[in-house]
Order: C-alpha cells, then structure tokens, then sequence
C-alpha cells in the first residue's frame, strides 16, 4: 500500500519530534515505522477506533453492554459488546477475504454519500455505491451529481444548510432537490412541488431499513432474543451522518 506509507511518512515529518502511534484493526496500536510496514493491520482502523471509544465511554455511564452504531459517508459499521470488544480473523473487505486479527465489526454500505439510484426492475436502491468526500453529495457544489442520503436529508430539512460543519461548509438545497426531483421521475412520480420530497423519504427508509438489519445482525447470530434494558446502543456520528439520530436501548437478551 504505497499511498498509506507515503501519508505516514509526511505527517510523521510534520509532527516530528512528537511520536505518531496508528490505531490497528484489532482495536490496540502499533508505531508509525510498523504501520508503514504493515499497513494492513490498519485497514479498518476508523471502524475499530469507534468501538473502542464507544466501549469507554459506555463503561464510563455505567454500561459494560452494549451495540456500537458508526455512520460514516461510505458505511454503517456495527459492533457488539459484552464487557469487553470481540476479536475476529474472519474478515472480508470489498468482497476480498482478509485473515489478520481485527475487530468483529458487521459492515453494510449505507452511509451519507450513499447513492440512490432505480435499478433495472424499476426499485430504489441506496448504496453500496458511495459519491465519497470528493465529489461527494450533490449539496456539497463540488460537482456530485447523484442523489446521496446526505441529500435526501437536506431536502427533508433534517440538516441546517448554514450550519452544516459549523457553518464553514454551506450546503445547496436547490441541488439537492434537483436531483431528488430526477430521482422521482426515474420512480415514475407525477410532476409536482412534493415530489422531490417523496424521493427523499424513500431513500430515507431504505437506508434505515438496511442499518437496522444491520443492528440486529449481531443479536441474532447469537441467539438473542429475550427483551431486556440492560443493553445500550452507542452511536458515533462522522461528517456525513444525518441529524436525527436517536440512541435507544436494543432488544438483546443476556
């Protein structure tokens, strides 16, 4: 991986004297002269930070189990904990298998650049495809022009177009609406002011769908199914995350 040992060889550089430590897949972490080596051992490095940071500041609350919720702009990625993160060497990245140990982390491609589109059956399909940060949604004005979830929750005034990253990334509502309006058309909706909007709760609740699979993944490979409010759920939001995310307690058993 050429690109990952030339980044951290810069940003070594530029924190020179300060030591650089990279976070591994198997949630602990290794010197930036061993990344560079190995820089496989980091490759779901973002996912598993948040669990670990999930798993502290749940045992911090009082809580020692508990289902982390990551949505990034790419995917949602899920993990289970009872008292401590669980490690795999089963792993699968783009379809490709990876045997090295990592976190047991479940993966689904439905995240804030997620594309919607209609497939060849005329359905609505969001993900796996992402716009990614560049060009990234169409609101972003960086040339995106597929319909994201970002999009469809900006046409559902769920994100604030002047606020969206503190106020220093304005959002465009009216290319967001473009786009959802040309999803609707591609659905076969009739012309009109709502249609637009229509598109977007669509998107919405197919992505939603899709992540609370996704939540329940983990419960049901272990065969949990009694209800009890002793689990919690943690969700870590990232830049493309839409707003209204509720944490809530899961069904699991223990």
């Amino acid at each position: 991986m050429p690109p990952v040992k030339s980044y951290l060889q810069r940003l070594e550089n530029g924190l020179n004297p300060t030591q650089l430590r990279i976070m591994q897949s198997n949630g602990g972490s290794l010197s930036s002269e061993k990344a560079r080596a190995h820089p496989a051992r980091a490759i779901l490095s973002g996912p598993a930070g948040g669990v670990v940071g999930a798993l502290s500041v749940a045992k911090s609350a009082g809580f020692d189990k508990l289902i982390t919720f990551d949505m990034g702009g790419t995917s949602t990625d899920v993990s289970l904990s009872t008292g401590d993160f669980k490690l795999t060497s089963e792993g699968e990245i783009d379809g490709l298998p990876l045997r090295l140990p990592m976190i047991d982390i479940h993966t689904v491609g439905s995240g804030g650049g997620s594309i919607a589109r209609v497939d060849r059956g005329g359905s609505l399909r969001v993900g796996p495809q992402s716009a990614g940060a560049h060009p990234g949604p169409a609101c972003y004005r960086r040339g995106g022009t597929q319909p994201t979830i970002t999009d469809a929750n900006l046409v559902l005034g769920r994100l604030d177009p002047e606020r969206f990253l503190a106020g220093e990334m304005p959002l465009d509502p009216d290319t967001a609406h473009t786009v959802l309006d040309r999803l609707a058309a591609e659905l076969g909706k009739p012309g009109g002011s709502d249609r637009a909007r229509e598109a977007a709760i669509g998107v919405v609740r197919v992505a939603n769908a899709r992540m609370a699979r996704a939540l329940g993944w983990f419960p049901c490979r272990a065969g949990m199914t009694r209800v009890n409010s002793r689990w919690s759920v943690s969700v870590e939001r990232e830049g493309c995350m839409p707003a209204r995310w509720r944490a809530r307690s899961v069904c699991a058993g223990s």
